[in-house]
């Protein structure tokens, strides 16, 4: 491994371990740790060493939380619209996620690189769960869709939006995400 690439992962280390990583085994609900790729900043300074994706370049992580305060990381979340186009909640969605069910804010994600679908809930928690149900594995293309409200949320323009239903009361629930980067 080239030098720098050892430096870059050095570097990110010690700040997810000091700043995120090591908060993440503290997790509320408890959870199986699993890979995902977050978005670098392309104003971090790690950026250039950060490996490339068709959109920006990515940091592989294995994780049972999603670090949204760290200044390398861009987090694009996925979000729950209501039909006048308001925001109802947020997660932090890693690269190349699809939403593909959902149970009160616990939103069932495929991740695009090991088509592993997990669980995320809106305060980040990411993984499969230590104990109870564990996400349908599911190789279907994905969810019904349909083209999202208008809204305030500028990202939204650019996104797709899954109809989902909740698997705790039965209502429909529109999600919004951004689209897989190829």
């Amino acid at each position: 491994m080239a030098r720098s690439n050892l430096l870059f992962f050095a570097y990110t280390a010690s700040i997810l371990g000091a700043a995120s990583l090591a908060d993440c085994s503290m997790a509320q609900e408890l959870q199986v740790p699993v890979y995902f790729s977050l978005y670098v900043s392309e104003q971090h300074e790690l950026y250039e060493f950060a490996p490339p994706h068709p959109c920006g370049r990515v940091l592989a992580l294995r994780a049972n939380k999603v670090p949204q305060d760290l200044s390398i990381f861009k987090v694009f979340p996925a979000i729950e619209l209501n039909e006048d186009g308001e925001n109802l909640a947020m997660w932090p969605l890693p690269v190349d996620a699809v939403p593909t069910g959902i149970k009160n804010d616990r939103l069932s994600i495929r991740l695009s690189v090991s088509q592993q679908t997990v669980f995320l809930s809106t305060s980040g928690n990411i993984g499969l769960p230590v104990e109870g149900d564990w996400p349908e594995q599911s190789t279907d293309i994905g969810p019904d869709h349909r083209d999202c409200p208008a809204s305030a949320e500028s990202l939204v323009s650019q996104y797709f939006c899954a109809v989902l239903t909740d698997q705790a009361d039965g209502q429909t629930r529109i999600i919004g995400y951004p689209p897989i980067c190829t």
